[in-house]
């Protein structure tokens, strides 16, 4: 993978995967929060993969896969090759 494309929301270059058009760079993954404005981390479930989303400041498991970004309407899900991916939902 040596292609980039720029983030939809700050415009920082992020590595291009054809499945992950939208995807968002680490730093406005790392701010992404619930409708309310609560702040969510997000990980996989185990070693072998699977999704899991927590609230940043208690811990407690979020059972939602959108999210939003600087008051953009995103979805986070596992990466098909590990790890965590945020993409912006089209308008």
């Amino acid at each position: 993978m040596n292609e980039t494309h720029d983030c939809p929301i700050c415009g920082e270059k992020v590595g291009h995967w054809e499945r992950y058009p939208k995807q968002v760079c680490e730093r406005c993954q790392n701010k992404a929060s619930d409708a309310y404005g609560r702040r969510l981390q997000f990980s996989n479930a185990d070693s072998s993969g699977g999704f899991k989303a927590f609230y940043r400041d208690n811990g407690a498991e979020y059972h939602q896969q959108i999210c939003y970004i600087d008051g953009r309407k995103c979805f986070a899900n596992e990466h098909r090759f590990g790890g965590v991916v945020v993409e912006v939902v089209k308008k």
